[in-house]
Formats: C-alpha cells, structure tokens, sequence
C-alpha cells in the first residue's frame, strides 16, 4: 500500500504487517525529521526514552484493546515527540574528491566496515594504527575525517561494492561517516553493538535495535524486502564443541524476543545472524537459532583449513561454503557467503592487544580471487548477496581497501568478477594529489 512520496521516495507498508496502527503511524511520521532529512541523527537520551517509552506504550494499548481513543492519543503523542523534539540534523562536509563513478552489479556485494580508527579523542572505543599490518593509500587516518570517507564511498562503488556493514558507534558515526556527502552513492547496515550471547543482558539486545531504528528510515540505509538490514554476532561456549541446551534456549529466548520489536512504523528488521567461529564448521553452529534470522552469515574463520598457510584457508572457504549451503538449504535459512583478503594479527598479539595469534602466510590478490571465486556459487538465488571481511579490518590484515603494499589490487578483483565493465571502460584508481 503506497501511502505517499516523500522526496522521490515511496513509504510503502504491508498492510498485513502494519494493518491499521502501521497505517496511522507511518502517516503521523510523516512530519517526523526522520522521513524528511536523509542524515536526521538521533537526540538526547531523554528524547530518545521519551520516544521509546511512547512506541511501546502504543503497542501495549493495541495488543491489550484499549480503547480506540486512547490507543490513538498514545500513537499521537508519540509521532508528535519523534517529529518536535530538536532531533539534530548533521550538515553534510564539502568535499574535494572527485564525485564517483558507480558501476553495475548483479550481485549486492557489501563489506564489514570499521569506523573506529585513531578516533580516541572522539570516543574511548577506537582502534590504534600501531595494530596495523598494512598502511592504507590515505595514510594511517582518523575515521570520523569526511573527507577519509568520501574516499572509501568513492572507491567502493567504482569496484562493485553496494554497501557497508557499519559498526553502530554511534559517536564516531556522528562525527564522520554519516557527514559524508557521499554517503547517497552507498548504502549501510548496523552491525549491532551489543552481540547475542549468554552473558548479555536480555534488556540490551532487544533496546540496541530501538536505539538504531532512528536511522532506518534514511534513504541509505540497506533494506531487504522492504526491511532495514541488522547484522547481529553470535557469541557462545568459547570451545564451541558443545552447546548445552540451558545455553541454547537462553540464546533462543534472546532471538526471539529481539524479532518481536516492530518499531514505530511496524517495520520488523531483516536480522543477519553472523557465526565468528574459527574453524567455519557447519557443525558448530545452532541449527535451532540460525532458523530464527532471516539470513546468517560468517565474519571470519581464522583457521578455517588449518593454521597457515593462506593457500589452504582459500580452498577451505569454499568447502565450508559447500557444507553450509546443504545444511542452511534444509533448514531453509538463507546464507549470504563471505570471503577474507587474509588474516594475521601478529602485531595485536605482539603489543598485548590480545592474547592469541593466527597468521595466515601468503595472502595475495590472486588467491582471493581463487576464494571469491569458490564461494560466490553459494549465494542465496533471491538475495544474490556476498560480504567481504573487510574493507579495513588492519589490525587482523583483513584488507580490500587501497594500501601503499596491495594498492587497489584487491578492490579490482572484486571489481572484475562482479560488475559490468562500462562501454567506457571503468572508472580510472584515483588517489588525493598529496598521496600521489
């Protein structure tokens, strides 16, 4: 059901999701910032309890058949302080780089995204250069620099990359990437700050998702089937060679309360559950809960085919890939595969970062695309959908973005499986002047 345009942009709701109250919410926000601004950010922490408190109290009244005027005033109250209450808009950053080029896919290829880079004085929560095993083309930057941003948009969409999957930092997100003014070229998903595990508080898992839902409506943001994309990690038993089963319906109890927020626009997220498990096994995951997500995932298996060399980390991807699109394919899950540049964290491990090592010898660009190769069979039909781990991923030498070491080798591999090559021919690798 088309309820109107809104900059160009359809709000369509299914009225068997939303039925009435989807129908009266999504015409009150109307007028709300968020439908409005494409970089509307959330306000204060009382403005967001306020909001929160007011959604759920209007779900309440529906669920429990309140009376229709009261059910009606609470969705009122709540759509008049989601629409006044100062929700700051971020002005977008001038940029000089030069606008992007994008060029066509037939798949949705998006990479992990890290925007915590040397961003200590934005937040305490950031990630330090010393860590890096490579230094990118733009030099050992802080992530919440527009202009560092600009350039990853402008790259990533001239070598076939849809979207990034973001950490939800919201502080550093504030400060830079959502600035951008590249940001309309690319679209973006959260990865959920706070991960499924045991010892995660119930509370938290299911609140992040409200917290985040101030920025599905902006146009960027990714969607499948009408539905803004979450990324969520799964975190179990730390030997991963059994699930006791108080574990596993802690974990399902979890999920499933984390399904049942609708939002304010009775809009349920497409949840991606992604398994970081080292050795990739099929086996060592949970059936039960990846047939609660909607799609599931792997970020990494840092030992997938033994502990070095990379050579053999390429052929056990795709084997791994193999066994999970038979086993996903039983339990009707679909599965978005993924693929990784290479891992070796020797430097974390060195400086104490932390305290385990995996280094896997011999990455190169041509045995990506052995790997990228192998596991893009396995993309799910209807979503045509792959993850690369990761465009910045430094401190674990899990790298697609440029560096001074691969330049743009890894991003052309991408680029050259997975796009269209204009009648022009492709956009020329362009660097800023003063890294030339």
């Amino acid at each position: 059901m088309t309820i109107g345009v809104e900059h160009g942009k359809q709000l369509t709701l299914s009225a068997a999701r939303g039925g009435f109250w989807g129908l009266l919410a999504a015409l009150l926000a109307k007028s709300s910032p968020l439908a409005h601004c494409p970089r509307s950010l959330s306000g204060n922490c009382t403005t967001r309890f306020i909001g929160v408190y007011y959604r759920r109290r209007a779900k309440l009244a529906v669920k429990n058949k309140k009376t229709l005027t009261a059910a009606v005033s609470v969705m009122v109250i709540s759509a008049l302080f989601l629409s006044s209450c100062s929700l700051p808009t971020v002005e977008t950053q001038p940029t000089g780089v030069p606008k992007p080029e994008p060029v066509k896919s037939d798949y949705l290829v998006g990479a992990y995204y890290w925007v915590s880079w040397d961003t200590k004085e934005v937040l305490t929560h950031f990630m330090d250069w010393n860590d890096s095993m490579f230094e990118p083309l733009l030099g050992k930057y802080d992530s919440t620099n527009t202009e560092v941003v600009n350039w990853h948009i402008k790259w990533a969409v001239e070598h076939g990359i849809s979207f990034f999957a973001v950490q939800f930092y919201e502080t550093q997100l504030k400060a830079g990437f959502m600035r951008a003014e590249f940001l309309p070229y690319i679209k973006f998903a959260f990865i959920a700050p706070v991960e499924l595990g045991v010892d995660e508080d119930e509370s938290r898992i299911v609140n992040q998702i409200d917290w985040m839902s101030l920025y599905f409506q902006n146009p960027c943001y990714l969607r499948i089937e009408n539905r803004p994309v979450v990324f969520m990690l799964i975190r179990y038993n730390s030997d991963q060679s059994k699930v006791d089963e108080n574990e596993k319906a802690n974990l399902l109890e979890k999920i499933r309360k984390a399904k049942s927020y609708h939002g304010f626009l009775a809009t349920r997220p497409f949840l991606v559950g992604v398994y970081s498990i080292n050795s990739g096994d099929w086996n060592l995951t949970i059936p039960e809960l990846s047939q609660e997500f909607d799609a599931v995932t792997l970020y990494n298996a840092g030992l997938a085919g033994g502990e070095a060399p990379y050579d053999t980390m390429v052929s056990a991807y795709t084997s791994l890939w193999s066994q999970w699109s038979d086993a996903a394919r039983e339990l009707s899950v679909p599965i978005i595969p993924s693929a990784i540049p290479g891992f070796d964290d020797t430097l974390s491990y060195e400086h104490k970062t932390r305290d385990w090592i995996v280094s896997r010898t011999g990455a190169s660009p041509s045995k990506f695309e052995q790997m990228l190769e192998g596991v893009k069979h396995y993309a799910d039909g209807r979503l045509k959908m792959l993850l690369i781990t990761a465009w910045n991923e430094f401190a674990e030498g899990s790298v697609i973005e440029p560096t001074k070491d691969n330049g743009f080798s890894y991003l052309n591999v991408i680029r050259d499986m997975f796009t269209e090559r204009p009648s022009a021919g492709y956009p020329p690798d362009i660097i800023p002047s003063n890294n030339q």
